[in-house]
């Protein structure tokens, strides 16, 4: 659990890989409200 912890910080201090964990979480939380959209519409 400590390792991960590690992991992520060592992570969060990498701009791009950062950028790209943030660009990764919009992707995500705008697929699910697509795919809510979606389902409400069939």
């Amino acid at each position: 659990m400590k390792q991960l912890r590690t992991f992520k910080k060592v992570l969060w201090r990498v701009p791009t890989l950062h950028w790209l964990g943030e660009f990764i979480s919009c992707c995500h939380d705008l697929a699910i409200e697509v795919f809510d959209t979606f389902l409400e519409k069939i």
